[in-house]
């Protein structure tokens, strides 16, 4: 998507919150697998949708006033040694390149920034006495996120302020399919058409259903996408 696309949506979701508010989204961790590997990263689907940022450990802040708002992103710094073995994170540039959002901060400057917009409003009287997070919640007890994290760790630090949901209203948003976005649906539509197809055509007897799996899965990867939506169900 063109960054213009998220310029867009994040208009749209501002119009929707309060003003004087402020609203944080997470782009997601990257979890262990084991002592020297990481599961695949998946963005935060809500995060993305108004970024089109896909990488770990990225912060999106808007800050909405009366009559205009605010966008700060924050990014990791690229440490040598990372990029020797894992390979170059986004640059300052390369992030507003794709969203749009032309302030863009290292992370390690996030706390510090959330401090001095509450803390401003103490000293002077102002505003912020509301913030948005991306509170997904699932039917797990267990679960949790960093968003809910944030939530716990928030209160304590700034027990006057309202904490406000922003997961449903980014949620009834993407209902709403821009032009856009709906080629780029009938784009993977035609590329599963092509990949079941081609898992046809290479299916005979004696073949395990992870073998067919692997026809399809090549396909698609072949055709630019990195990964699959939901995991492929081959039955033979």
């Amino acid at each position: 998507m063109d960054h213009n696309f998220y310029i867009k949506t994040r208009k749209k979701y501002l119009d929707k919150v309060k003003e004087n508010t402020i609203s944080i989204f997470h782009s997601g961790k990257i979890f262990p697998k084991s002592g020297d590997q990481d599961f695949d990263f998946v963005v935060e689907k809500n995060f993305y949708y108004l970024t089109g940022i896909n990488q770990a450990e990225v912060i999106l802040v808007l800050i909405k006033h009366k009559n205009s708002y605010d966008e700060i992103l924050f990014v990791e710094e690229n440490d040598p040694l990372y990029v020797k073995w894992y390979g170059a994170k986004l640059t300052k540039e390369e992030a507003t390149k794709i969203s749009g959002i032309e302030t863009v901060k290292y992370l390690n400057t996030f706390t510090k920034t959330i401090y001095s917009l509450f803390n401003n409003t103490r000293a002077s009287g102002l505003c912020y006495r509301e913030i948005y997070l991306n509170l997904e919640r699932r039917d797990d007890p267990n679960y949790s996120n960093w968003a809910l994290d944030y939530a716990n760790e928030f209160k304590i630090k700034y027990p006057e302020i309202i904490i406000n949901n922003s997961y449903n209203i980014v949620v009834q948003l993407r209902g709403t399919k821009e032009p856009e976005e709906i080629e780029k649906i009938k784009a993977s539509i035609a590329i599963t058409k092509t990949g079941i197809e081609e898992l046809m055509k290479r299916s005979k007897a004696g073949l395990f259903e992870y073998q067919l799996e692997s026809y399809f899965d090549q396909h698609i990867k072949y055709h630019g996408q990195k990964q699959n939506s939901f995991k492929t169900i081959a039955a033979t």
